[in-house]
């Protein structure tokens, strides 16, 4: 998995920025196995954003254990008000 984050001035129109975003991925030839690309909006003018990645140093510790951390990690953060 991979992603990118764009992030615009404030006097950007975003809708055409999405547009032109999705229009240039759409333009790229993935391998046929690939998941189709998700381009999604995120407006931080009323909410904050961010990005949480899990991970290991250790290679023994398996995706499904990762998958529950992070799990419980979102279950706090939900809880927060």
């Amino acid at each position: 998995m991979s992603s990118v984050l764009a992030t615009l001035k404030t006097d950007a129109n975003t809708k055409d920025v999405v547009n032109e975003i999705r229009n240039n991925v759409n333009r790229v030839t993935f391998p046929t196995d690939a998941k189709t690309p998700v381009i999604t909006e995120i407006n931080t003018d009323t909410e904050q954003a961010f990005s949480l990645y899990v991970y290991a140093k250790r290679e023994n510790l398996g995706k499904n254990l990762l998958m529950g951390y992070a799990e419980e990690i979102k279950k706090v953060l939900e809880d927060i008000p």
